[in-house]
């Protein structure tokens, strides 16, 4: 962007950016950038920013819910320093080099938010104010389900934008055993954080973009854990029935085949010998937690040096079939 300072003249020279949410929600905005010119980390160091499309643009005080609009919105919750007509004058810190700080009200820094209620193509919008205010990238993420950390990696590839909206659905997750619902059942919906069953045995998940393969995962104490993998196609309730653990484990697959987990007891390593290859292992405490999992590639010998001396259960998926073992680890 070329053109002298615009310190109170939003909207000069505006780079216009069309952005594709798939998943509505609130995102956090930030930009990588840098002082181009002088040694201040003050001066040079700004630009405006507008999302006039959105259902809203605003900014929050870290670890706070004090929330300012731009000016020309706002009332009495303003930002400090110049803005007009929804533009945040957005600026770094502290440093002079290239970075990911992105902040609005004058010496008392809030970051940048948005909120969109349904998926659609959106604008960003970026006018120049300092002359010499370099920016190479910016990020717009779902700040609830994706870390600062993910989404500022400077390996991250460009985000296309093809004017096609991915559908979300809504899904409820019902977990029950022989007996009916189970409450307070710990799920895990594709690696992200667990919520547990309520009193109907049920968690509920929004938004979820349409797509193949999401991996459900159910424990709770007791039970043996269960997972399995779904479609989201649309508004849908899945379930997912986990069965008790068995006072005494039993091998509950062809009973020729013996003595395939050696040795036992067991104090550094396990070893697993099937006539078909052992996939995905499970190990519980008696109480039926999980303590390890481990996915084999090629090999058919798991590390138990970590786990404290008792007795455990192994839940072993071969390539055809699943296996109960119980062994005793001793050090």
């Amino acid at each position: 962007m070329e053109g002298g300072n615009k310190y109170n003249a939003p909207g000069s020279g505006v780079l216009e950016y069309k952005i594709k949410i798939n998943k509505p929600g609130s995102y956090r905005f930030n930009w990588h950038s840098k002082v181009g010119a002088g040694n201040e980390s003050t001066e040079h160091n700004d630009s405006w920013l507008r999302i006039p499309d959105g259902s809203d643009f605003y900014a929050v005080k870290s670890n706070t819910t004090d929330t300012l609009r731009p000016k020309g919105i706002c009332s009495d919750n303003c930002p400090e320093g110049s803005g007009k007509d929804g533009w945040f004058k957005v600026y770094l810190s502290a440093t002079t080099g290239w970075t990911w700080s992105t902040k609005t009200s004058d010496n008392n820094g809030y970051y940048i938010y948005a909120d969109f209620d349904t998926a659609g193509i959106y604008t960003v919008q970026i006018s120049g104010r300092s002359q010499n205010h370099f920016i190479d990238r910016f990020v717009l993420f779902h700040h609830e389900t994706i870390g600062d950390d993910v989404a500022t990696n400077l390996n991250n590839p460009e985000s296309s934008c093809d004017n096609s909206i991915t559908p979300a659905y809504d899904i409820e997750v019902l977990v029950e055993d022989d007996q009916g619902a189970i409450t307070d059942a710990e799920v895990i919906f594709d690696n992200g954080p667990s919520k547990l069953t309520d009193g109907s045995g049920i968690v509920q998940y929004n938004n979820i973009s349409r797509s193949t393969g999401y991996v459900i995962e159910a424990t709770k104490a007791g039970y043996i854990p269960a997972s399995t993998k779904v479609n989201v196609l649309s508004d849908k309730q899945y379930r997912i029935n986990l069965e008790k653990m068995p006072v005494s484990i039993i091998q509950q697959e062809n009973n020729k085949e013996q003595n395939h987990v050696y040795p036992n007891p067991a104090s550094d390593n396990i070893i697993f010998s099937y006539q078909t290859e052992v996939q995905f292992v499970t190990v519980l405490n008696t109480k039926g937690q999980k303590v390890l999992t481990h996915t084999f590639n090629n090999e058919n010998i798991l590390d138990v040096s970590e786990l404290n001396e008792g007795i455990y259960i192994l839940i072993i998926n071969t390539a055809d079939k699943i296996f109960h073992e119980k062994i005793q680890i001793i050090h």
